[in-house]
């Protein structure tokens, strides 16, 4: 399987008020492969870039092991917090190759967000990090019920994984994006229960 290894080459500490709003950063992979990312705040996109020199193609699975990586190293609680890029909500970004040639920033075919992306293929079965895997079992759990999710009132299920304090935050986090961004469910409440490991939707109706 390929992982990558990022390395910021800026900060996000208060780029989203500063005029170039990109926090640029490097990409190796243990493939031998390594790209140029660049976050590109206003337009919440992440262009990736050849290293001058180099001529890689990004791949489904380099491109699935650096979102793997984008989405572990600034979007989950802590480590979010340690690169200040927790306002940011970059699960929320696109992801956009232009590697091969120039692309369009503003092409509407780019239509998914690195988490739907991310949870639509099958490297988040085996990802690193414990919630991502827990949130691909419950998004799956819910779209195999995805006709019901409309007509319910209360959606509940067990999480395939045993996770602490924190993790379980992390997955509360990203479940309210799955939820509105993916089901188009816009008011609801999640819990998860310590003593059954179950997380529990309760959906508010208009």
């Amino acid at each position: 399987m390929i992982n990558a290894n990022l390395t910021l080459k800026g900060s996000f500490f208060k780029k989203k008020y500063s005029d170039d709003a990109e926090v640029p950063a490097i990409v190796q992979l243990n493939d031998g492969s390594s790209f140029e990312l660049h976050f590109l705040i206003y337009r919440r996109v992440i262009l990736v870039e050849n290293i001058e020199g180099n001529q890689y193609k990004l791949t489904q699975e380099r491109r699935m092991a650096i979102i793997d990586a984008v989405l572990m190293e600034y979007t989950t609680i802590l480590k979010s917090i340690i690169h200040c890029s927790i306002s940011y909500e970059i699960q929320l970004y696109k992801m956009v190759d232009n590697t091969s040639s120039v692309v369009n920033l503003d092409d509407k075919s780019i239509k998914n967000v690195i988490l739907q992306e991310y949870l639509e293929d099958e490297r988040s079965n085996v990802s690193l990090d414990i919630v991502l895997r827990s949130l691909k079992s419950i998004y799956d759990k819910l779209k195999l019920n995805y006709n019901d999710i409309n007509k319910a009132d209360v959606i509940e299920g067990s999480i395939d994984y045993k996770l602490n304090f924190i993790q379980k935050k992390c997955l509360n986090y990203y479940l309210r994006y799955i939820l509105d961004h993916s089901f188009n469910i816009f008011k609801f409440e999640v819990n998860i229960d310590a003593n059954t490991n179950k997380f529990i939707i309760t959906i508010e109706k208009n």
